[in-house]
């Protein structure tokens, strides 16, 4: 005879069975109705929790990981120093330029000075031979010829006014060098103030400094991941404490259904097998093998009896063994 099984009523099929079901283990996150409810969200594989947002409505949230948390602080403070040092540098350099264009000026208008003095002292020699482009050999030119004394009075009259008129022009040209120089320092200043921007624009408290508004921000980050980490110790805390609340009740939901399951495999063949299971329950659900002739147990078309609440009766054909599981139908 074939070793197909024998239905003696609806049973599951060869090679299936029923495992234990994880409980709060999702692929995906359900529609929580209610704040409060924990679950393991499998595809994600983060642990999430249902709460209540500012107007009172459900809400979903994600518990951040620390290496979470100490990315997000890394990552801040990478860009707030990036930030800082780009700025140092453009200011740097702007400062830099600042002096390089101001040597360059004081530089050209230095030379040119010095040109128009050379020039003037040229213009007042007068291409004099050596012997008369001093002080003292004129004197002596003087005294040696006292007849030319005012027409050299009238030559060095009139080269001082002209000195005197070059000196004024001189004058007037390094106000107008110095009013420029100032334009331009004004405009220097205002474009390293205005790449740096006006600190009455910070959302920072301290507006005083760039440094006290990136130490205040600083600040402000150390305390939120203090915060975060101690909400996390305590959501943790939760977590671990449901854990054991949730293994303890499972244990008891196993003690429970062990307690309301009970199996037999009688030793001897025989037509009438009393099957005292004990489970003081009025509605059962059983299952009966039989053994065949080559020693291996098979669902056959049996006879069940209930004696009473603790008591079946198995009627066979034949002389035989069996094996026999009867499960409690109250509920738990």
């Amino acid at each position: 005879m074939a070793n197909f099984p024998i239905y003696h009523g609806i049973t599951l099929a060869d090679n299936s069975f029923i495992e234990n079901i994880n409980l709060e283990i999702l692929i995906a996150d359900p529609v929580p109705v209610n704040a409060g409810r924990i679950w393991y969200n499998s595809t994600t594989k983060a642990f999430k929790f249902s709460s209540l947002d500012a107007t009172g409505g459900v809400i979903v949230r994600q518990v951040a990981t620390k290496e979470e948390l100490d990315a997000a602080l890394a990552s801040l403070n990478s860009d707030l120093s990036a930030a800082i040092s780009a700025e140092s540098a453009r200011a740097t350099a702007a400062e830099a330029q600042a002096l390089v264009d101001a040597k360059a000026y004081t530089d050209t208008t230095d030379a040119a000075r010095k040109s128009y003095v050379d020039l003037q002292i040229q213009n007042l020699i007068g291409g004099a031979p050596a012997v008369l482009d001093t002080l003292k050999e004129l004197a002596d030119a003087f005294q040696n010829n006292p007849n030319i004394l005012q027409a050299i009075q009238d030559t060095i009259n009139s080269r001082i006014d002209g000195v005197v008129t070059s000196i004024n022009n001189e004058a007037t040209a390094r106000t107008a060098a110095d009013s420029a120089l100032d334009t331009r320092i004004t405009t220097l200043e205002s474009n390293v103030g205005g790449s740096i921007g006006n600190f009455a624009d910070l959302h920072t408290t301290n507006k005083t400094t760039i440094v006290a508004a990136i130490n205040e921000v600083k600040d402000e980050v150390g305390a939120e991941k203090t915060r975060a980490q101690a909400q996390e110790a305590t959501l943790q805390s939760n977590i671990d404490a449901e854990q054991l609340a949730r293994t303890n009740g499972d244990a008891a939901i196993r003690s429970d259904y062990n307690a309301r399951r009970y199996t037999e495999q009688t030793a001897t063949a025989a037509t009438v097998h009393t099957i005292a299971h004990n489970l003081n329950s009025a509605f059962v659900n059983f299952t009966v093998l039989v053994e065949r002739a080559d020693g291996k147990y098979r669902n056959d078309v049996v006879s069940v009896e209930e004696v009473d609440n603790n008591t079946l009766k198995v009627y066979l054909s034949v002389a035989t063994r069996i094996k026999m599981s009867v499960e409690s139908m109250v509920a738990l």
